[in-house]
């Protein structure tokens, strides 16, 4: 059997210590290196505290960090004299937390530091505590990372972000900035007013705030959130309660730092209020077409009738230029008519005031309750009227001293159970007798009264004529004279 020399054994045992103790030596410089390299990357300083002996040791970049002078002692007093006054209390409690409480073990705080040459910072301790079997702390070690400027960039950012948020919230319009998962970062109150919104919006979901959003809406949300831009100018928006607002809005994506879509910028316009003015305005522009092309067919139809009835034109101009008075005197009352109200009795005390009575004289009286009556109803009715007492100044009671004019009104029930305005014009003491087949007497006014006002209005009228006293009725649907108030 071959025997190994002693030496040659006593080598090999002894030399794999020694290499193991190198390799490990190096392994330790070697992390020691990456440790500093990464302190160095971090800003961070080294720092020991005996709890025990009070004693305090930190490493030369912990020293130049708090603004230390060269020569100045590195002890815990110092160190806690340069902890911002403000922040020294909370400070020291967490450090009289981690002394007497076994298992908090982590020291993780931030707080400002007041140095001579650097003024406040901003620090941030990363440590944790040694403790013995008993559970008493031996040291705290750890690092310091000088935090200044991200806490100034934080702080940045908040003014930054408070000015847009106090920018929204004061914008004239209704404007609101939401994220990628359309929840708000942002609004105006003119956005909560026009809207009839209430509370604080910020992070809720802008679909649960407009639970009633049409698909069609979130289509274009989505579209804009891949980069489209659009806008309408006149979009109904039917909310909840069955209300209808009208729209001007535009959508536009904004981009973070890095250029890539954040949410979208809504801008929004309540325009319901222009739009009704649109329809009302087009409304009166159809009601007043409509009028003049009724007011010409009723002038063709005045001055055919007048230059019939009459044999010469100085009788015709003198004839239609009143009739077409007593058609002006109805237009002043039609073009007043949304302040002022027309009813029966004050189209009757028109027409007789234009000749000269009072509705309440001795000559002609006038009662019955109030009714209103439609525009488009006037303006026959009126022209009957003015036919009638023309004829009875000319002709009839109106004619002689001793005549009398009646005109009363009152409301009843036709056969069919629908009410109605049943209207009398009675004259009497009529001196000289009238002939039914008079046409001076019973011209156009009876073709008004018996054919347009059953055509234009379904009315029901008959003529009564005796030797001295002549009799009118005029019975109308009130549902076709009526405007929806009558006073009784």
């Amino acid at each position: 059997m071959k025997r190994t020399p002693p030496t040659t054994m006593g080598r090999g045992k002894d030399a794999d210590p020694i290499e193991r103790a190198k390799r490990i030596e190096e392994e330790l410089r070697q992390s020691e290196q990456l440790l500093r390299l990464a302190m160095e990357a971090s800003s961070a300083g080294a720092w020991n505290w005996n709890a025990r002996t009070n004693e305090s040791n930190w490493d030369d970049r912990y020293h130049e960090m708090y603004g230390f002078a060269p020569d100045e002692p590195r002890t815990y007093e110092g160190w806690l004299g340069r902890v911002h006054p403000d922040d020294r209390p909370r400070v020291v409690a967490r450090l009289e937390a981690v002394l007497r409480t076994p298992g908090d073990d982590e020291w993780n705080i931030e707080f400002r530091a007041v140095s001579p040459r650097r003024g406040v910072m901003w620090m941030h301790g990363l440590g944790r505590a040694w403790r013995d079997r008993d559970g008493q702390v031996l040291s705290l070690s750890g690092i310091n990372l000088d935090i200044t400027a991200r806490k100034r960039a934080e702080g940045e950012l908040r003014e930054s972000e408070g000015q847009l948020r106090l920018f929204f919230e004061n914008a004239p319009s209704a404007v609101a900035m939401l994220d990628l998962d359309m929840r708000y970062l942002a609004a105006s109150r003119r956005w909560l007013e026009d809207f009839g919104l209430s509370g604080d919006l910020i992070g809720r979901s802008h679909y649960d705030v407009f639970p009633e959003i049409p698909e069609r809406w979130k289509a274009i949300h989505r579209r804009c959130m891949a980069g489209a831009v659009e806008r309408s100018d006149d979009d109904s928006f039917e909310r909840a309660d069955g209300s209808v607002q009208w729209l001007r809005w535009e959508i536009h994506p904004w981009r973070n730092a890095i250029g890539e879509i954040g949410g979208l910028i809504m801008l929004s316009e309540d325009v319901t209020e222009t739009r009704l003015w649109r329809e009302r305005q087009q409304v009166l522009l159809d009601e007043m077409q409509h009028r003049t092309r009724n007011l010409i067919t009723v002038v063709e139809a005045i001055a055919q009738q007048t230059m019939r009835a009459t044999s010469s034109m100085d009788a015709f101009m003198a004839q239609f230029s009143i009739r077409l008075s007593a058609l002006s005197r109805v237009q002043g009352l039609l073009s007043r008519s949304d302040r002022t109200p027309i009813t029966i009795g004050a189209l009757i005390s028109m027409e007789l005031e234009a000749l000269g009575l009072h509705s309440g004289g001795p000559r002609a009286s006038v009662e019955g309750p109030n009714v209103r009556l439609r525009k488009r109803s006037v303006q026959t009715l009126a022209l009957a009227i003015h036919e009638l007492a023309t004829n009875a100044q000319k002709y009839g009671a109106l004619a002689t001293e001793n005549g009398r004019l009646s005109v009363t009104w009152r409301i009843e029930r036709a056969a069919d159970g629908d009410a109605c305005l049943a209207l009398e014009w009675i004259e009497t003491g009529i001196v000289q007798r009238l002939d039914r087949a008079d046409p001076q007497r019973f011209g156009y006014g009876r073709t008004l009264i018996e054919k347009a006002l059953p055509y234009s209005l379904s009315a029901k009228t008959t003529f009564e004529v005796g030797d001295r006293e002549f009799r009118c009725s005029i019975t109308l649907p009130l549902e076709r004279l009526d405007g929806g108030e009558v006073a009784r």
